[in-house]
């Protein structure tokens, strides 16, 4: 089992329970600094899973996009990438890294501005 995101966001006490009432012996916490490298850690564990060359890109400032759009991510093996209104240094390293043919942009303008899908599209190229 894998809890996602640190102890501000899960309590240890929580995570116990889980696991207790799942009759497991341990889960493993999957979490970053933030919200946007968290996504990235979970992107990172699940490398082996997220095999296709597609990115889902969502909004980290609001959820509805990222929870409907996560069923699309998960139906293209496609890592789900949360972003604001810049790119981190580690997002950047991340993109990087990738080979991408296509890139799934959830929610309009307001959500993932047009600025965010050209650096992710540059740097993602």
């Amino acid at each position: 089992m894998a809890v996602i995101g640190g102890e501000g966001v899960i309590s240890n006490d929580m995570m116990n329970k889980a696991v207790s009432a799942l009759g497991l012996k341990t889960a493993a916490r999957i979490w970053g600094a933030n919200r946007y490298s968290t996504c990235i850690e979970v992107n990172k564990k699940f490398a082996s899973t997220l095999t296709g060359k597609t990115m889902c890109v969502a909004t980290g400032l609001n959820f509805p996009d990222a929870l409907a759009g996560g069923v699309l991510a998960a139906k293209k093996a496609a890592p789900l990438f949360l972003t604001a209104n810049n790119l981190s240094d580690e997002q950047t390293a991340y993109l990087k890294a990738k080979e991408l043919n296509f890139i799934y942009i959830f929610g309009g303008t307001g959500a993932v501005s047009e600025n965010i899908v050209d650096k992710i599209s540059r740097v993602a190229a």
